[in-house]
């Protein structure tokens, strides 16, 4: 997009009296400066004039520094560009801070409209007499107020195209992503022009289906006091002039009093701009706020659900459906950040939003169904009250004339493969068209997971009229994270002029299970090792392994502080070695429950599988494979995190209390560790995996954290560090690379291996209050954490800082160096 570009004129005015938008551009010094503009302003942006990165910047509210953030909506690049700034009040003025020299565009809007009254306050749920018994729901017979274009002040001439505005989509003839749909999903032009006949910047697109609603924010703090249609106009200007997408880019905003403004000209089934690759066969709603900051209002959320719901039933979207969609495994409803593309993160629609999405699918759910019941009036009905508002239309599947020109001949199950597999895939379609489909047809891959490496599907011989036959893709799982994903594809066939048929499109489904495992030199050699001594040994043991220790280094015992029940109940997907006091007791095939059950007695245990049944003091399972806690859940959302490598041991308290200590090697230990996100730079996530490396193999040596030999650590980050077992690894397997790349290496002071204290991020310096016990740490000023909320002890690493090191370069040991004296990183195993 071409922000280097300026506008003609200084002001405009708007066709709303009172209202101007001007442009100017400034170079921004170094340090402390005031930029003023030559109108009273209520709302401002600045983007860099040569589309290059802005420093970091801030501006004065209330004696207070605060960061101007980066503007994060549907952009490539998110650093040439910062968010609209509402200023409260009119002002000509403001002070900004900024880390370096820079030249900029500043757009000022004024968007007030003197003697405009704030919209009135409107409760959409308020007779209670229609909550639901049975759910304590509010049952959607009363709805929020519409607010229609005209009414919040749209001036409908910004849309029309000059040289300006025009020159930034002259070569784009729709959104990027309208070529990776098939047909049927394409948008379709309605008009390039208005109704006066004038060329619009970009022409009204219509959606031919909705398969996905997409929730958003618009970014900045909002004053309740403030006037929310001055502030719709602000974001109507900003995404009309200064982003140059043509009109406003939501479908709807809500604004905090629960009243819903339309957004983009030609109603919710027109393409936007709100989500980069997202747009085509979507609708995009928008809460007014910054929900990284505060929490959406209780209106909010209820109207959000009222609309969601109504538009549910509308497009025939399920509020709980999840599926892949132009490359992203996603909810039907999700947030921005949820259907991100790569090179596009965003934090939108903030963390406290986005934390409510899975109750609010719940709630759409739950009112969409009681709108197809007809209880009483809907959404839609007052959605019309407006007397501007749209007519809406219940939208009826044309009858068709002819069968779909293909289906399956057989259900599709899933697939389940391994990064690094190279195979086929096959599926048997059958031909219900009226003509022979030849040896190599097509079938068009629309959708597939990012990574994944195949040709399109091809039938392997002539299939005729009411025949099926087979088609076949090769596939290669290049470097797709683990996780459940769906294959959508659809026949590339040429229809008659006369077909009334659907083209219909196809899911395969398909689960990425880990890596398919490559022996090394040293995993072959440890292999030999091992066997030779097995088949030199009188008796062999009834769990076999490599040499653990060799490989994975020593072992760390990690309580599992979470676990609370009277009793575990335990599976494993390979053989399970019982032994007492090291003592072997017996074995337990594979996929068969244990229970483990304490008796109270001599801190012993009856442990109870199949036809077996032992009374044990100090049980432990050991197993080659992987152990599952089946009552044990972490409680962190959809994942157990009840699934351990090794070997579980389990230990009596008083009375009938329990704990559960898993022990295993410590790098397989940092693989189910989960300090770190796996958006993190290369470089920074190395420097935290060889400080939890150190922590835990200075605990897990002589230093006794938790004055017990019975365990090192504790799986609670408060007390320890955030280990999640199996189910991390399992999720996250682009871990396992990174932490093999450090393998056995700790840092060290005075040549013995010592504990690196880290924390997320300060508010300008690191302190020094435990360099008695920690002498290589040390208080110092980071100037990349200056202005943020100090979250963590403030000693040694800051997370924050660590990762601006890794961005700008710094190595992990450059990294380490920057916070600590003396130390350095070495092989310990």
């Amino acid at each position: 997009m071409l922000k280097g570009l300026i506008l003609t004129v200084a002001a405009v005015l708007s066709a709303n009296s009172g209202q101007t938008i001007q442009e100017k551009v400034y170079t921004i010094p170094e340090g402390v400066s005031v930029i003023s503009a030559d109108i009273e302003w209520n709302a401002m942006t600045m983007f860099s004039k040569d589309d290059g990165e802005l420093p970091k910047i801030w501006y004065k509210k209330n004696g207070t520094w605060m960061p101007w953030h980066n503007f994060e909506e549907n952009e490539v690049n998110q650093t040439n560009s910062l968010e609209l700034l509402f200023a409260g009040n009119t002002r000509k003025s403001i002070t900004i801070k900024s880390d370096e020299t820079v030249e900029v565009v500043a757009h000022f809007f004024n968007t007030h409209i003197p003697g405009e009254n704030l919209v009135a306050r409107f409760d959409p749920f308020d007779d209670d007499s229609f909550d639901d018994p049975r759910t304590g729901l509010a049952r959607p017979v009363s709805g929020p107020k519409y607010i229609s274009r005209s009414e919040w002040g749209a001036d409908e001439t910004l849309r029309i195209r000059t040289f300006a505005r025009g020159i930034k989509s002259w070569f784009r003839a729709s959104v990027p992503e309208a070529k990776d749909v098939p047909k049927y999903l394409r948008p379709k032009v309605l008009t390039r022009k208005n109704k006066d006949g004038k060329t619009l910047t970009w022409p009204i697109e219509k959606n031919q289906k909705i398969k996905k609603f997409i929730v958003h924010h618009t970014g900045e703090y909002i004053d309740e006091r403030r006037d929310p249609k001055e502030l719709m106009r602000a974001i109507y200007y900003f995404h009309t002039i200064t982003r140059g997408w043509g009109d406003i880019g939501y479908n709807y905003v809500i604004d905090k009093q629960g009243n819903i403004y339309e957004g983009r000209y030609g109603g919710p089934d027109t393409v936007g701009a709100h989500t980069a690759y997202h747009n085509v066969a979507s609708m995009g709603v928008s809460l007014m706020g910054n929900f990284n900051i505060e929490k959406p209002t209780e209106k909010q959320i209820k109207v959000l659900e009222l609309t969601l719901a109504d538009h549910a039933v509308r497009f025939g979207v399920d509020p709980m459906g999840k599926g892949l969609f132009l490359g992203t495994n996603s909810y039907n409803i999700s947030g921005h950040q949820d259907v991100a593309r790569k090179g596009h993160g965003t934090a939108c629609p903030g963390k406290n939003l986005e934390a409510m999405l899975p109750e609010i699918r719940k709630k759409v759910a739950y009112f969409a169904r009681e709108i197809n019941k007809n209880h009483g009036p809907t959404a839609r009905d007052f959605l019309t009250k407006s007397k501007f508002a749209p007519k809406f239309k219940h939208t009826v599947a044309p009858k068709t004339k002819d069968l779909p020109v293909a289906s399956l001949s057989k259900l599709l199950t899933k697939k389940i493969v391994q990064r690094g597999d190279k195979t086929t895939f096959d599926i048997t379609l059958k031909n219900n068209g009226k003509s022979t489909w030849n040896k190599g047809m097509k079938l068009l891959v629309i959708n597939k997971p990012e990574g994944l490496i195949m040709t399109p599907f091809r039938s392997v011989s002539k299939i005729f009229p009411n025949d099926s036959g087979i088609f076949r893709a090769r596939v290669w799982v290049k470097d797709v994270p683990n996780g459940n994903y769906d294959i959508e594809f659809s026949p590339d066939v040429q229809l008659p002029e006369d077909y009334e048929g659907e083209v219909p499109s196809f899911v395969y489904p398909l689960q990425v299970s880990g890596d398919r495992p490559q022996l090394t030199k040293s995993f072959k050699e440890s292999v030999q090792r091992v066997s030779s001594r097995l088949r030199t040994s009188v008796i062999k043991p009834p769990v076999t392994t490599v040499d653990l220790e060799e490989m994975y280094g020593p072992d760390v015992k990690v309580k599992l502080a979470f676990f609370h029940k009277n009793y575990a109940i335990l599976e494993s997907d390979s053989r399970v070695e019982v032994r007492s006091k090291g003592k072997h007791i017996g074995m337990i095939e594979k996929r068969t429950e244990i229970k483990v059950i304490p008796t109270g007695k001599n801190r012993s245990f009856k442990v109870i599988s199949g036809d077996n049944e032992w009374n044990i003091v100090q049980p432990v399972f050991v197993t080659d494979g992987i152990l599952k806690i089946k009552n044990y859940n972490r409680g962190l959302g959809k994942i157990a995190y009840n699934r351990f490598r090794r070997q579980l041991n389990f230990y009596a308290t008083e009375g009938r209390g329990f704990y559960i200590v898993n022990q295993l090697p410590i790098e397989q230990y940092l693989w189910g560790l989960a300090e770190e996100p796996s958006h993190e730079p290369e470089a920074k996530k190395h420097a935290i995996y060889i400080l939890a490396r150190s922590y835990a193999y200075v605990y897990g040596g002589n230093k006794r954290k938790f004055k017990t030999p019975l365990y090192d650590l504790e799986d609670d980050p408060a007390s320890s560090q955030f280990y999640l077992g199996y189910d991390w690894e399992y999720y996250h397997s682009g871990q396992k690379k990174l932490i093999e790349e450090t393998k056995g290496k700790v840092i060290t002071y005075n040549g013995r291996a010592v504990i690196g204290p880290y924390f997320t991020q300060s508010g300008g310096a690191s302190s020094n209050a435990w360099h008695k016990q920690y002498p290589w740490t040390r208080a110092q000023k980071l100037p990349y954490d200056e202005g943020l909320e100090p979250r963590g002890h403030g000693v040694g690493l800051s997370g924050h800082t660590a990762r601006k090191l890794a961005e700008k370069g710094k190595t992990y040991e450059e990294i380490l160096d920057y916070f600590y004296d003396g130390i350095k990183v070495e092989k310990e195993f």
